[in-house]
C-alpha cells in the first residue's frame, strides 16, 4: 500500500492521460510532439524534487510511433534521456514490455541501445511448473556476471530474489 507515501508527498504519480485525451476525443491519429511529454515529466521531477524516476511501462508515451517507424522511436527516447540526463542527480527507471514470444529485449527494439543498464524479467518453464526468473543483460560501466535468479513477487515486499536459477536448485512449485 502506498497510500502514506503519496500522502506524505514521498511518492507522486503523474498521470500522462491528459496528454492524449484530446487527440482521443478527435480520434485524430498524429504524432505527439515529444518536447510536451518530456517538459511535463521533468517539471514533475522538480516540483517534487524527486531523487528517483520511474516510468512504466515507456511505450505508452511513444504515442504516434509505431514498430516500423524506428526512426521515430529512437528520436523520442533519445532526446527523453537525454533531457532527464540534464537534470542531473535522477536515477530512473524505465520499463519496456516485450511482445509474447520474442527474442528482442523491448517494445521497439531501440531502448535498450540509450539504458546504461538492463535487467531482463521472465517466465521459464522448468520440471512441470513456471518460476520467475531475472538476469542482469547490460551494465554499462560495471563488469556483469551472465548469471540468471529466481525471484518472486510478494505482497508487502515486491520482488524478492530467491537465488541463482539452477536446475537442480530449482524451489518446489
Amino acid at each position: 500500500d502506498v497510500t502514506d507515501l503519496v500522502k506524505s508527498k514521498m511518492l507522486t504519480f503523474l498521470d500522462m492521460r491528459t496528454h492524449f485525451s484530446k487527440i482521443y476525443l478527435r480520434e485524430e491519429r498524429k504524432k505527439i510532439e515529444p518536447r510536451f511529454i518530456i517538459e511535463s515529466v521533468l517539471n514533475a521531477v522538480k516540483k517534487a524534487k524527486a531523487k528517483r524516476l520511474v516510468i512504466d511501462p515507456i511505450a505508452p508515451l511513444i504515442y504516434g510511433g509505431s514498430s516500423e517507424d524506428v526512426l521515430y522511436v529512437r528520436e523520442f527516447l533519445r532526446e527523453m534521456v537525454f533531457a532527464i540526463e540534464r537534470v542531473g542527480t535522477i536515477t530512473t527507471v524505465m520499463t519496456s514490455e516485450v511482445p509474447t514470444g520474442s527474442k528482442m529485449l523491448s517494445r521497439f527494439g531501440v531502448e535498450e541501445f540509450l539504458a546504461s543498464g538492463i535487467i531482463v524479467l521472465g517466465l521459464e518453464e522448468v520440471k512441470g511448473g513456471v518460476v520467475r526468473v531475472m538476469y542482469l543483460r547490460k551494465a554499462r560501466w560495471a563488469p556483469a556476471k551472465p548469471v540468471k535468479f529466481i525471484f518472486d513477487i510478494e505482497p508487502g515486499r515486491g520482488i524478492v530474489v530467491k537465488g541463482l536459477y539452477s536446475l537442480q536448485e530449482v524451489p518446489s512449485l
